[in-house]
């Protein structure tokens, strides 16, 4: 597959997983109103059960971890180069999306947050520094960030790149899962864990199991390497084995079934969105394109409509099916997405190019 097909499959896969999650999450917002959940449950259903949420966050972090560690320019400033771009990517459209939860929240919740709440979310970090996320879907990006400087660390060693390294790093952090998750359920730690803390080992071999998986498909010295493929395997067994242990009465995780399908299809959608099927839809590609402000906005979209709709039942409005109303947020929060990416995201990303003094290579 050429550099083109290349791009177009990965923009693809971002449309996929945004649509995806803004399934889940309309879906999950509109049961909660049971006029509407009258009419259409099994929309919120079909999502809860495959759990639409995890497939699309599963193939981001798999997209991510097949780009990232190879998108270091060369020369001597690769890091600081690869540092300013991707602040440049992700930091002001989170911003913006910072500033319209806030706005949004008040008006549809009557919700505040206060000036350390802000301010920590503004890091991206917040959840390191104790702090809640203003968006509940902010725990991905600060997952990014762990993704990121441990991929600077790597580089820096100069063992980014090998095969070994990544099937180690997939390795090392299933074990320190399994560890954290067995200590924490058995209190051994004195402290409670948070699910995401729990879970983050886990995502970041998911990652490291993308960049294996770049290897296979595009092998650096020519031929392809089917042990590499260990390390994937050894990732995506984990909830096939969470599912087996749930039927012997050990749960680790809350929805055993749920874990299973939402990563197991995150990888299917992965390798035949990519490899097998090779989609160049003119549409899925521009999704891929808006597909990080969708991923940002739809909670904001969702408010809103939710706040519509509650309004109309109060007068006596008969409730819309939910199908209706899962394609209006999405397409409402597409025209909103389309406004960032082309006033917001464009420009920061070509001042991030611009301030790194065009170095290195283009991250997809």
């Amino acid at each position: 597959m050429n550099s083109s097909h290349r791009l177009h499959s990965i923009e693809v896969l971002r449309g996929v997983a945004a649509m995806l999650v803004v399934w889940q999450h309309s879906s999950e917002m509109l049961a909660r109103i049971p006029e509407v959940a009258a009419r259409g449950a099994a929309f919120a259903a079909f999502a809860w059960n495959f759990d639409f949420g995890r497939i699309g966050v599963v193939c981001f972090f798999l997209i991510s971890g097949f780009v990232i560690p190879y998108s270091f320019p060369s020369g001597a400033a690769a890091v600081k180069s690869f540092a300013i771009r991707r602040f440049f990517r992700l930091f002001p459209a989170y911003w913006l999306s910072i500033l319209a939860a806030i706005f949004v929240y008040r008006i549809c919740e009557g919700k505040e947050f206060s000036l350390v709440e802000v301010l920590a979310n503004l890091t991206m970090i917040q959840g390191f520094l104790g702090v809640g996320h203003i968006q509940g879907l902010y725990w991905t990006l600060q997952v990014e960030l762990v993704f990121y400087a441990l991929c600077v660390i790597l580089f820096r060693c100069g063992l980014l790149w090998r095969l070994s390294i990544q099937i180690s790093m997939c390795v090392l952090l299933l074990v320190t899962f399994f560890l954290v998750s067995v200590l924490d359920k058995y209190s051994v730690l004195g402290f409670s864990l948070s699910q995401e803390m729990r879970y983050l080992p886990y995502v970041l071999a998911i990652m490291y199991s993308g960049t294996v998986l770049r290897q296979y498909f595009f092998p650096r010295e020519g031929v392809a390497k089917f042990w590499g493929l260990s390390g994937v395997v050894l990732v995506f067994s984990i909830p096939v084995l969470v599912f087996v242990l749930s039927i012997f009465g050990l749960n680790f995780v809350e929805h055993p079934g749920r874990f299973f399908f939402g990563h197991l299809f995150g990888l299917v959608i992965f390798v035949g969105g990519f490899y097998v099927l090779r989609i160049e839809s003119r549409i899925l590609l521009w999704l891929g394109a808006i597909s990080y402000s969708l991923y940002l906005f739809h909670p904001i979209v969702m408010k809103m409509v939710g706040l519509w709709v509650d309004k109309a039942l109060s007068v006596g409005v008969e409730a819309t099916h939910m199908g209706v109303l899962i394609c209006f947020i999405s397409l409402l929060t597409m025209g909103v997405a389309s406004l960032v990416y082309r006033f917001v995201e464009m420009p920061s990303i070509a001042l991030g190019r611009h301030l790194s003094r065009g170095q290195g290579t283009h991250v997809v």
